[in-house]
Order: structure tokens, then sequence, then C-alpha cells
């Protein structure tokens, strides 16, 4: 399935700035598969000979190490695969192959910006260099004069900062902009469970009173913030669920009132049925004997 955002994560690998200064077409869209899309159509288009363009997607789409794709979290991937390139500068620790040959990924660059194609191009051309689609694509931004990107990229300050893609003094096409407010509230929004926040108050109390001795004043005093604010979300939790509570209680005893009400109902009909099926077992016996009488009459005339 396609992602509507890029990566969860916040990359903290900043692009380096290329000398050039190219003027991009930023084309935004909801789905991975709309920008494939936009680039074929862009390749059987007179232009598509001679222009320089790059398709973004997240580590999911991108990624061939597969110590890190076979990763099915998001933010699990994002943490191997800056563990695994910043050992590869490391004589120690074993690194990600795809990125510790610069050669190869300035190839890959290369054909990202001459070559126009979507992620499964670009996959298959790291797989045969042994070099990394995700950062060789970032690399290609700076000198490239379209950038496709999903929402979840181009609306995210933080992350837009990280490769370097400025919205200044550039075009920005986006394809469907109605989903616009429900992206970027998607974005800006964080849910926070109730044992979630019970769980990590425990903790971090817990942490602050093992190591009381040995933090800084500054550090101590951030962390009886944190306290402080999760202590007020828990009573304001306890308050709403005080204030709910008599409501969900009336509700109740309505429902079962309710309940009482057509069980009576229901009683009452079953007796009233019962009255006129007696009732009319008596007429019909009345009948019967009347019957019998005047038959008794007849014969003795």
């Amino acid at each position: 399935s396609d992602d509507e955002s890029d990566d969860d994560e916040e990359d903290q690998v900043t692009a380096t700035k290329s000398h050039l200064n190219v003027r991009k077409i930023i084309y935004c869209s909801r789905t991975h598969s709309q920008l494939s899309q936009f680039l074929s159509e862009l390749k059987r288009s007179p232009y598509g000979g001679d222009t320089r363009a790059v398709i973004l997607a997240s580590r999911t789409h991108y990624c061939i190490n597969p110590k890190v794709s076979r990763l099915a979290d998001p933010t699990a991937m994002a943490d191997r695969c800056l563990e695994l390139r910043s050992a590869s500068g490391s004589k120690n620790k074993v690194g990600c192959s795809f990125v510790m040959d610069q050669d190869a990924n300035n190839d890959l660059r290369d054909t990202a910006l001459t070559t126009i194609g979507d992620i499964e191009d670009l996959v298959n051309k790291g797989k045969e260099l042994h070099a990394c689609p995700y950062y060789a694509t970032r690399a290609a931004v700076q000198a490239a004069e379209f950038v496709c990107v999903p929402y979840g990229l181009l609306f995210h300050e933080q992350r837009r900062q990280a490769i370097g893609l400025e919205v200044r003094d550039n075009v920005v096409i986006v394809d469907e902009a109605h989903n616009l407010s429900s992206v970027i509230a998607d974005l800006h929004t964080v849910s926070l469970s109730l044992s979630m926040l019970t769980c990590a108050h425990g903790q971090l109390n817990n942490y602050r009173l093992r190591y009381l001795q040995r933090l800084h004043p500054t550090h101590l005093t951030y962390i009886q913030q944190l306290l402080l604010y999760m202590s007020q979300l828990l009573r304001m939790h306890s308050r709403l669920g005080a204030q709910e509570q008599p409501h969900t209680q009336r509700s109740t005893s309505a429902r079962s009132a309710f309940i009482s009400a057509q069980s009576l109902s229901i009683a009452a009909n079953e007796h009233s049925s019962d009255t006129a099926s007696s009732a009319s077992s008596a007429s019909s016996a009345s009948v019967s004997a009347s019957s019998v009488s005047s038959a008794s009459s007849v014969s003795s005339a």
C-alpha cells in the first residue's frame, strides 16, 4: 500500500549544500504511485529528455539493506539505518555496505538526475551499483529541476530542512489539495494513551530517584518539569473521568428503567392476551352449552 507521508521519524542527516542554485518545480501528491505516474508522463513529454527530476520516498520504499528493510516499523528502520551509517566509518564496527562506497552512490545520484525513473527503477539500479537509493536521491535534490515529494515530507518543516529542500523562490504544485487540511492535522497530532502516560511517569520518577545524587541540577530541573506536566495530565484525565461517571450512571439507570418499562408492557400485554383468551374460551363454552340445550329441546318435541 502507498504511504500518505514520508518517514514518521525525524532524519537528522543534513543535506550537503550544492554550489548550484537551481530554481525547482516541487510536485507534491498524496501517494507515491501518483508521483510515479507524474514522472512517467513527464518522461513522455517533449521535456523528458533533458529534465533533471528526482522522486523522494521513505526508507520503507528505498532501503535495500536487509538488516533495515526487514524491520516493519518506520521508526525502527530509521534508528537501525542511522546506527549502521554511523558505524560505516569505524574499523571496529560493521556498518552499511550500501553507503560506504561513495563513488557508487555518486553514480546512483547522477543516474537519478539524468534518467527519469520511478522508485522501482532506482531501487533496481541501487542493487546493481550496490549503492543506497535513499541517500542518493536526497543528494540529488540540490541539482534537480523537478522534485517529487509526498505530502508528509513537504509540509513537515524539520524533514524538509533535513534534505535542504526550500520552498522559497520555487514553484510548488500540490495535487489533490483538498486533502491538505487533514494531512497537516495528522502530521502535527500526537496520540497519548493513559497507560503510556502512567508508565512514562513511573519510569521517569524511578530514574530521578535512582540518580538523584548524580544528576546535574539543570537536568534534574528538566526532569521535575516533565514529571509536573505528566502529573497535571493525569489529574486532568481523572477529573474528566469523574465528570463522565455520573453521566454514565444516569445513562445506565435510564436504560435500565426503559428496559423495565418494556418488560412491564410486555407482561401487561401477555396478561391482556391471557384474559382475552379466557373470555373467548368462556364464550365458546357458553355457545356450546346453548347449542346442546337447543338440540335437546328439539329432540323432546
